[in-house]
């Protein structure tokens, strides 16, 4: 019977094919005008390896009334799960939430996806002299309701129980209280309080037919009384006597009606998706299991009756260094602008090699220090006494079961309305891909609502719309909604919230960190690196050529060419045009450095210079709407730059936010710039290679240090890396997530020193 038991739990634990969301972003609070660097971990609930599901993974903050400021969509199908979420530079200072989640996620009301607490600073937005207040007030204002949850599920007479129990006020805050338990003969059986997470636990003996009643005092003063529900006289149940490195006793514990016929009773221990223990027993007895076949992590114990019916559950949590994590730096401390080479090797307790998926930050203490949590530290493992007793495994949900076929793509919709906003039947949308021959078409229901299949295209891709009644006469309307994140709503579970301002962000202000990558010094520091690569004679151009060597072209003047690419767009300028098949600048000189006679010019994007296979394409992928200004920079001006910008420049300046393009002439067309799958983001560092850049004069302030969201450990464990340190003395936390190939989640962090 036993066997059966064990067999049949096993094909309903393994049916539950749900995931959940584990997070790394690189520190809690950020510069308006800088980027959120995060890495999202899409792991299978039950066995917390990688999932493989290929559903989308949407990234949202938001601010304080859940309006989305920035979003990410990402491609789970190509498993591109690291990115940044762009800040914008006009974001007022305050607190904003971090989510990620699938959209099954989103259909429900689930523990499983993530969300956190950040803080963005912006001194354009807030007074000269702002202070940050010493602490947070979370709470709101309400009596607390305490919530009781005794361990096995229920009060047995007669026998030592243990009870946790929460204090919430009515928005689900934690509340911290003081009181008593009586009974009812109003004797005191014992005090009870609860810490700032609003968590408590009690034991005592209940005595037969007796109850028993929680008093606390309301916030004018009066009682407030919690009646516990009665003793269970039919009780069959586990209780955990002791647990330690190496065992955990277990007792089975009846209620007064059964504990005479000593029936008997089955236990069954499970841990991620393994059956780790099972045995048999008769009426109230106590059984040690042992650890050794346990991984790290959440546990489960079952206890069914002779009837194969379950009877109780409980869960613990057992400790085990299942994985050893060596990081190794090359020096013991570093100087300013210093490279620093990092080696780290991953092991199971027998020294043997593990393969895992990491992601790896590296920030400044004294700038970057992580606050103190309104529910202690967010761990999915669940190590919390009251959370093990609360928190009963979760009924199977067929909504997360069933990953939906069509979320592995992006699905555009919206609603077409006429001037006056009322929503148009009838109506024929066309969306083309700027550059390309990807057309899409779809009629409107009787609610204007119009949906096309989805399909894949990444962010910030270029679309033009045009639409048409069912005669095909162009029409004037109105485009809303025709974003991919008309997801089904539902409430988020509440977010762990900020109980005090770490110290770390009053210099952070001060110095106002990070501000290196948020201004023009990225492309000063460029053009110091092309400088140093060759000097350049300056009289190998005439005067004629230097007037004429820069050609700008501005957001405005993109918009009135309305050439619907920025590709187009630069064709017009004067000096640009096609050769061999590529974009040239006239005046340019073929590179002789390269075995393909490469021609294109140099392309700098916001200070960065951008690879790519064709300056071309990528120029292609630039919405128009999204440009400040582009200069075509050629002859002994473009030669500042280096040796690479021999064939001319184009610097292309972006914007902060999407222009509108529309066009008295060209009558309902619209241009659309829907959020797609995220492009790879590459994170800035200075070039410290660069000797030019290492002695130059500026303030090197980042509180990143280093980021990179996509490492993985080769076949004996290892990996490396390197960053240079910043200028001021400090120490650095080098703090490595992810999981291994086993489902062992991995949060280690150590710290080097920058004298």
């Amino acid at each position: 019977m036993l066997d059966s038991i064990a067999g049949n739990l096993m094909r309903e634990i393994r049916s539950d094919q749900s995931d959940r969301i584990y997070m790394h972003y690189d520190k809690p609070y950020y510069q308006s005008g800088t980027s959120i660097w995060f890495r999202v971990y899409l792991l299978n609930d039950l066995s917390g390896r990688i999932s493989g599901n290929q559903s989308n993974i949407y990234v949202t903050l938001t601010n304080d009334k859940d309006s989305c400021i920035s979003q990410a969509i990402l491609n789970s199908v190509n498993r591109e799960w690291d990115g940044a979420l762009a800040i914008p530079g006009k974001t007022p200072e305050g607190f904003y939430t971090i989510r990620a989640f699938t959209r099954q996620m989103a259909k429900v009301v689930s523990n499983k996806s993530f969300s956190a607490q950040i803080y963005i600073l912006n001194k354009k937005s807030v007074a000269n002299n702002y202070s940050f207040p010493e602490t947070i007030d979370v709470s709101v204002k309400s009596d607390a309701l305490l919530h009781f949850y005794p361990e096995g599920g229920s009060l047995v007479n007669g026998i030592d129980n243990l009870v946790a129990f929460e204090a919430l006020d009515a928005t689900g805050h934690p509340q911290a209280i003081q009181g008593r338990l009586i009974d009812d003969n109003q004797k005191i059986i014992t005090s009870i309080s609860t810490d700032k997470n609003g968590k408590g636990t009690m034991i005592f003996v209940p005595v037969k037919n007796r109850t028993y009643t929680a008093v606390i005092k309301s916030m004018s003063g009066s009682d407030l009384k919690f009646t516990l529900s009665p003793i269970n006289y039919k009780a069959c149940q586990l209780n955990i006597v002791s647990q330690t490195d190496k065992k955990i006793r277990l007792r089975v514990v009846l209620g007064d009606s059964l504990y005479a016929k000593k029936p008997v009773s089955f236990i069954v221990g499970v841990a991620k998706d393994k059956l780790c223990f099972a045995g048999i027993g008769n009426g109230m007895y106590e059984t040690d299991v042992s650890l050794a076949n346990f991984p790290s992590g959440p546990a489960i114990f079952y206890l069914y009756d002779e009837n194969q019916m379950k009877q109780s559950e409980r869960r613990v949590f057992i400790e085990k260094k299942d994985i050893n994590l060596l990081i190794q730096a090359d020096k013991e401390n570093y100087s300013p602008r210093e490279k620093v080479n990092i080696t780290l090797k991953l092991s199971d307790p027998e020294g043997k090699p593990i393969q895992s998926l990491l992601s790896v930050s590296v920030t400044d203490d004294s700038l970057v220090e992580w606050p103190m949590l309104s529910a202690g530290k967010k761990n999915i493992s669940g190590r919390d006494s009251v959370d093990l007793l609360k928190k009963l495994p979760e009924a199977i949900d067929t909504t997360m079961n069933n990953p939906d076929p069509g979320d592995t793509g992006i699905i555009l919709s919206g609603i077409i309305k006429d001037s006056e906003g009322a929503p148009r039947e009838g109506q024929v949308i066309t969306f083309v891909e700027d550059g390309n021959n990807f057309i899409l078409s779809d009629t409107t229901d009787a609610s204007g609502l119009f949906s096309f299949p989805p399909f894949n295209f990444t962010d910030q891709t270029p679309f033009f719309t045009q639409v048409t009644d069912l005669n095909k006469v162009k029409q004037h309307v109105v485009i809303t909604n025709s974003l991919p994140f008309s997801l089904p709503t539902a409430e988020y579970p509440e977010n762990i919230r900020w109980t005090a301002f770490p110290q770390g962000i009053h210099k952070f202000r001060q110095v106002e960190a990070d501000s290196l990558i948020t201004g023009t010094l990225k492309n000063a520091l460029e053009i110091l690196v092309h400088k140093e690569k060759k000097s350049v004679k300056k009289d190998k151009y005439n005067v004629s050529e230097r007037n004429a060597a820069t050609v700008v072209l501005t957001g405005e003047q993109l918009d009135k060419l309305g050439q619907g690419n920025t590709y187009n767009a630069i064709l017009l300028l004067q000096g640009v045009q096609i050769r061999k098949g590529k974009l040239t600048i006239r005046d340019g000189t073929e590179s002789t450095n390269s075995s393909s006679g490469e021609i294109e010019p140099l392309l700098i994007e916001d200070g960065v210079p951008v690879v790519s296979s064709s300056v071309s394409l990528y120029l292609n992928s630039l919405p128009p709407q999204n440009i400040e200004y582009i200069k075509i920079i050629r002859g002994i001006e473009a030669m500042r730059y280096g040796n690479r910008a021999s064939n001319g420049v184009i610097l292309v300046k972006t914007a902060n936010i999407l222009r509108t393009q529309t066009s008295a002439v060209q009558v309902g067309i619209q241009y659309i710039f829907p959020v797609g799958y995220q492009k790879k983001q590459t994170f800035y560092m200075p070039p410290y290679e660069s000797n030019s850049v290492r002695e130059a004069s500026f303030k090197d302030n980042r509180a990143t240090i280093y980021w990179n969201g996509e490492m993985l450990t080769d076949s004996q464990g290892m990996a490396t890396f390197q960053f240079n340190t910043a200028d001021s003395p400090s120490t650095y936390s080098i703090r490595i997530r992810g999981v291994s190939s086993k489902g062992d989640i991995i949060d280690e962090t150590v710290k080097i020193n920058r004298n």
